[in-house]
């Protein structure tokens, strides 16, 4: 009786050791919306896909360009290793205090439209939309304005300038 208790915690242990590491392998942040660097792109922009979980198969590319402008302005870029492509330092440190009221309003009048459009016209490549227990994870390529946000940051005196 004891015997098989101890056997299957050991598989059990083998299992959540082997999920574990494949989700550090990837660095993937649990439940937050993360880019990863897709393609090198024109000077100036950046081109990921900003993975998220959707209870819906099917997100309107606003939410999409949504996720991907808050997650380069507060989570940063994860590189690309397998192309080589670095990753980006978010625009808005976590230690560095920020302005809710600036933020609320740069989402909810859809400021951040300006800076961001998703790429392939929507496309979702096979392998981007994995079913979960409950929704869906979403991967889209999305082409970010990354020199044009930094600016109106700065120009609105949300983070230091670069050259001052």
């Amino acid at each position: 009786m004891m015997r098989g208790g101890l056997i299957i915690s050991i598989m059990l242990c083998a299992a959540l050791i082997s999920v574990a590491q494949s989700a550090s392998a990837k660095n993937v942040p649990a439940f937050e919306p993360y880019i990863e660097m897709a393609e090198v792109a024109p000077v100036g922009k950046l081109a990921g896909t900003i993975w998220f979980n959707s209870p819906k198969a099917r997100v309107d590319d606003t939410e999409v360009c949504k996720y991907a402008v808050k997650a380069i302005i507060f989570e940063g870029a994860l590189p690309n290793k397998e192309r080589r492509i670095l990753g980006r330092a978010p625009l808005v440190p976590n230690n560095m205090p920020t302005d809710a009221a600036y933020f609320d309003w740069f989402f909810e009048s859809q400021e951040f439209l300006k800076y961001c459009r998703v790429g392939m016209e929507g496309y979702i490549e096979q392998g981007n939309i994995i079913k979960l227990k409950r929704g869906y994870r979403i991967g889209k390529l999305v082409v970010i304005d990354y020199n044009l946000l930094r600016q109106r940051l700065e120009d609105d005196d949300i983070i230091k300038k670069m050259y001052e």
